[in-house]
């Protein structure tokens, strides 16, 4: 009875931890099996129901963000222009060029991955697993916040105009003024609303954190059972589109790779303590699926493709947890905190 009792305690933990990614799983498999409720038209009314998901995920955002550590970490100025410049310039540098050698000049990539990397290196970081990776492996927890929040602020802003000049992408639906107002009113208000509600409603909504969690990940399932079912009842995914699933694999994989590596090793040039190490290891580098799924849903609506420009955020998002779940029992006492390597992540 011990050993049965330890193995369910161990599945337990393992589930809970990993247990969103059982869920973007099971999301795709169901619009991959039964995609005709989540299509256009379909009886989930998805086309209207996505957008009020994308309400509620950013007005429980608002609800549990904590004011206090987001003040305490404002006068920060290194950690924030060193996590805004990796999230916002050289991130998408990289994927610029990318997309030139291997997209433009060579004629590799698929037009939808194209816009899926490109789409992917804008995004702001994580409000969630950045700061709990963070605190859980002992860094500057604050720091971690303030940056998430703040970057998720900005991103309502760049995050269109950079789809617009960078993959020449204009909706048919919406011009880019337009867009970004819609977006402001689906993101920022209901973030807004939220940050105010928690100050009458503090101690219910941090009693009940982990309960708002799981329904803002149930809402993002739900857009990304909704994006995937489009494509499938389209009849978009081929032999070549599995093709260009390999590829985003790969290349998603060596962009994270990259990336961490040399945020590692630039925070140490820099001479950051540990704390900040860790708070912009776990921020810098990492892409929020919470912000780019409502977000990809706003701007590409009138596309079947969604779901292949969603792929890329997808696979890297498993990549953070994964290696976040790994690396923060190894960081947690502060005895292994070496870089990690290619090799070694």
């Amino acid at each position: 009875m011990t050993i049965i009792a330890s193995f369910r305690r161990i599945f337990r933990l393992r589930v809970g931890r990993y247990g969103f990614l059982f869920g973007v799983i099971f999301a795709l498999g169901l619009a991959w099996i039964v995609p005709e409720p989540g299509a256009d038209g379909g009886w989930l009314r998805a086309e209207h129901t996505t957008r009020l998901a994308v309400v509620a995920i950013f007005l429980i955002q608002g609800m549990i963000l904590p004011t206090d550590a987001l003040r305490s970490g404002f006068l920060q100025w290194r950690l924030h222009v060193f996590v805004h410049t990796f999230l916002f310039l050289l991130f998408p540098l990289m994927a610029l060029l990318v997309d030139f050698v291997f997209g433009q000049t060579a004629g590799w990539l698929d037009p939808d991955v194209r816009v899926g990397l490109l789409f992917l290196a804008i995004l702001p970081t994580t409000i969630s697993t950045s700061v709990v990776f963070t605190a859980q492996s002992g860094g500057n927890t604050a720091g971690a916040l303030f940056n998430a929040t703040v970057s998720n602020i900005l991103a309502v802003l760049i995050v269109p105009l950079w789809v617009l000049w960078a993959t020449g992408y204009r909706s048919e639906e919406h011009s880019i003024l337009p867009l970004i107002a819609e977006i402001a009113t689906l993101v920022l208000l209901p973030l807004g609303l939220g940050q105010g509600t928690r100050f009458l409603l503090k101690t219910w909504a941090d009693k009940n954190s982990k309960r708002l969690r799981t329904a803002t990940n149930i809402a993002i399932l739900f857009i990304i059972y909704a994006a995937f079912a489009r494509s499938m009842d389209s009849a978009f995914w081929t032999q070549e589109q599995g093709r260009a699933l390999a590829v985003v694999c790969v290349i998603t994989t060596v962009y994270f790779l990259i990336i961490h590596g040399l945020v590692w090793r630039a925070t140490s040039l820099l001479g950051f303590d540990c704390g900040d190490r860790l708070a912009a290891f776990f921020s810098a580098p990492q892409k929020s699926l919470a912000m780019g799924v409502p977000m990809a849903q706003l701007i590409f609506a009138d596309r079947i493709e969604i779901g292949m420009i969603l792929l890329p955020l997808m696979l890297y998002h498993t990549l953070q947890l994964l290696q976040g779940g790994f690396l923060v029992g190894r960081w947690r006492d502060g005895s292994d905190r070496t870089p990690p390597s290619p090799s070694r992540s």
